[in-house]
């Protein structure tokens, strides 16, 4: 299984549990020319307690291992919780969005991108 296949099967369950998600980190720069080496995809979440429990449910079937209580602790928390992708070992970061001004905007213009030739959500360049 490759980057791509990890791509699509974090996006499908996400997609299918209701939340709404943009990659940032080290594969959102990339696409803006920006390119720096990292172990793990991050993802900014929009969610609340039972979209988690629908995520968890999926991610566990599709074969990535998380442990449900720091998950659901952090969705309380509004912090962040990992999940680890039993086929690639490839760590992938779940951020809760923050209620800052800054953080839903910043949302709010996030766009869709090719990352790893899948169609994704992505953070938007800043403009300075």
């Amino acid at each position: 299984m490759t980057v791509p296949d990890l791509f699509r099967r974090i996006a499908s369950s996400l997609e299918q549990a209701g939340i709404d998600y943009m990659v940032t980190g080290s594969y959102a720069s990339a696409i803006y020319g920006m390119g720096r080496a990292s172990q793990d995809i991050d993802l900014v979440i929009s969610a609340d307690e039972e979209q988690i429990r629908k995520l968890l449910n999926l991610l566990s079937q599709n074969n990535f291992y998380v442990e449900s209580n720091a998950a659901l602790e952090a969705c309380r928390r509004k912090s962040m919780f990992n999940a680890i992708d039993n086929v690639t070992v490839l760590k992938v970061d779940f951020i809760f969005r923050k209620m800052r001004d800054f953080s839903l905007e910043e949302f709010r213009r996030r766009q869709t991108a090719l990352v790893q030739n899948v169609q994704l959500f992505v953070a938007s360049a800043e403009k300075a």
